[in-house]
C-alpha cells in the first residue's frame, strides 16, 4: 500500500499524500481507522495493514513537513525539533520492543514487531539528517530529472504536475487584470525547477495581508518571486554543502565518477587559474586549524566558478576586522562563503527575471484598454 500511495503515485506526479496540504486527510485517516480499530469493526487482517499504513504515511509526513515548512526559513527551529522528535522516535522504540518481549499471542508479536521496526527506521533517518550514519537509502534514480539518460515518462510526469501546480496558482490568486495572470503564469513556467509554488502562494498571502491589498500586480508578483527564490536558494546551497561536509569527513576525493556520461573520470575539468586562486586563498588566512584549511579547500574546490572570486576574500577580510578576529574556522568561513554565493547568484536570477517580463511583454503587446492583443 505504501508503495503505491507513498512512492509510485508521488515520483508519477499522479498523488503527494506527503505533501503538507494532505495534512487534513492524513489527520482524519489516523482518527478514523484507529476509532475502528479500537472498536473492533474490522477484521484483525485489514486493521493490521490499515495500522501500518497510517504509521508509515504519519513518519514520512513528519520528517516531510518539518523538511518544508521549517528547515528553509528557520533551520535553528528545523535542527530542534528534528532531534526532539528523534528522540521520541527512539523511545516509542524501546516501548514497543519491550511490549514485544512481553507478547505472548503471534498476531501481537508480528505487529508489535513491524510498528518496532517502523520507528527504529525513522531513528535511524533521523541520524542520516544529522550525518551521524551514513545515507544508504539515497535514490539516486529519482533527483536525475535534469541529467542525461531521466526516464522519458518521469520526466513527462513532473512536468504535468508542474503545470498542475501552476494553473492552480494562477486560478487562487486575486488579479489587479488579466495581463497579471498571463504573465505569472509565464514566470513560473521559466522558473520551475528553482521555485516552490507552494511557498511562492504563502509569501504572496503574507505579503497581501501584510500590505492589506486586494489585487497582485506585476511589482508585487515579480518582488515575491524574488524573495521566495533567495530564500530556497540559500537553503539549497546550505543543503549542498551539508552533502559536502559529510564527503569531507568521510574523506572522499573531490573528483567523481560521473555515471551519466559513461564513467568518464573529471580530473581535469577545474581550469588552470582556479587551481592557482584556491592555494593563494588557502594561503592568505591564518586558519584555526589545519583541517579548517583543508576543508575551505575542498569546499573552494567543489563550488570553484562562483566562489573562488574577490568578492569571497573581500567579504572575509571584512569578517575578521568586524568580529577582530586573528584565524578562520570553518563556521566562518562557511558563512561568508554563503554570503558571497548569494551575491553572485542572485542578481543573476534578478536580471533574468527582468528579461522574462520583457520577453513577455513583447511577445504579448496590450491595448489601451490593458487587453492582450
Amino acid at each position: 500500500m505504501w508503495v503505491f500511495f507513498g512512492e509510485f503515485l508521488e515520483h508519477m506526479g499522479v498523488l503527494g499524500i506527503v505533501d503538507p496540504g494532505f495534512f487534513p486527510v492524513l489527520t482524519a485517516y489516523v482518527l478514523i481507522v484507529f476509532f475502528c480499530v479500537y472498536k473492533k469493526y474490522l477484521p484483525v487482517g485489514v486493521s493490521f495493514a490499515l495500522g501500518h499504513f497510517g504509521c508509515i504515511w504519519l513518519l514520512h509526513s513528519i520528517g516531510i513537513y518539518q523538511a518544508e515548512l521549517l528547515k528553509p526559513q528557520h533551520p535553528e527551529a528545523y535542527q530542534m525539533l528534528r532531534s526532539a522528535t528523534g528522540v521520541i522516535f527512539f523511545l516509542t522504540f524501546l516501548f514497543l520492543a519491550f511490549k514485544l518481549f512481553k507478547a505472548r499471542s503471534e498476531r501481537a508479536q508480528v505487529a508489535y514487531t513491524l510498528f518496532a521496526f517502523i520507528f527504529l527506521w525513522s531513528v535511524v533517518e533521523t541520524l542520516q539528517v544529522f550525518h551521524i550514519v551514513p545515507d544508504y537509502t539515497y535514490y539516486s534514480y529519482w533527483y536525475r530529472t535534469l541529467s542525461p539518460g531521466t526516464p522519458r515518462s518521469y520526466g513527462n510526469s513532473l512536468m504535468v504536475k508542474s503545470e498542475k501546480m501552476i494553473e492552480t496558482f494562477k486560478e487562487s490568486c486575486p488579479w489587479d487584470r488579466e495581463e497579471t495572470r498571463n504573465l505569472a503564469g509565464y514566470l513560473l513556467k521559466k522558473i520551475h525547477f528553482i521555485l516552490a509554488v507552494e511557498d511562492l502562494s504563502e509569501r504572496l498571502r503574507d505579503r497581501m495581508r501584510k500590505e492589506k491589498r486586494e489585487k497582485v500586480d506585476e511589482a508585487i508578483l515579480c518582488q515575491v518571486i524574488e524573495e521566495s527564490v533567495a530564500a530556497r536558494t540559500r537553503a539549497n546551497f546550505n543543503s549542498m554543502v551539508e552533502i559536502y561536509v559529510q564527503e569531507f569527513k568521510e574523506g572522499k576525493p573531490v573528483f567523481r565518477t560521473n555515471h551519466a556520461s559513461g564513467g568518464e573520470e573529471l580530473n581535469g575539468l577545474l581550469p588552470d587559474k582556479s587551481g592557482e586562486k584556491i592555494a593563494s586563498f588557502k594561503t592568505k588566512y591564518r586558519w584555526a586549524s589545519e583541517e579548517a584549511r583543508k576543508f575551505a579547500g575542498f569546499l573552494l574546490e567543489k563550488l570553484p566558478f562562483p566562489l573562488v572570486t574577490d568578492d569571497l576574500s573581500k567579504r572575509l577580510d571584512e569578517k575578521i576586522k568586524e568580529e577582530n578576529r586573528e584565524k578562520v574556522d570553518e563556521i566562518l568561513f562557511c558563512h561568508v562563503m554563503e554570503e558571497s554565493f548569494l551575491a553572485t547568484t542572485l542578481p543573476v536570477f534578478n536580471t533574468m527575471i527582468k528579461k522574462y517580463v520583457e520577453d513577455y511583454k513583447k511577445d504579448n503587446p496590450v491595448n489601451n484598454k490593458g487587453g492582450t492583443v
